[in-house]
């Protein structure tokens, strides 16, 4: 399974909005992450990253 990794970032309104910064691969040991953005620290200075599953596997649909 290939899951997005997201990251939170605040509009100009001050809403939340989540940015699809690279994707993660099921791993024998684990998930491997592949970042395509570096995400940049919130003012706490944390770096979020989320996973979740992807809403349209294009690549995976093409595959077939």
């Amino acid at each position: 399974m290939i899951l997005d990794v997201i990251s939170p970032r605040e509009d100009n309104k001050g809403k939340t909005r989540w940015i699809k910064v690279g994707v993660a691969f099921e791993n024998a040991g684990g998930h491997r992450i592949l970042l395509d953005a570096y995400p940049a620290p919130n003012q706490k200075g944390e770096i979020v990253l989320l996973t979740r599953e992807r809403k349209d596997n294009v690549s995976e649909k093409n595959e077939s």
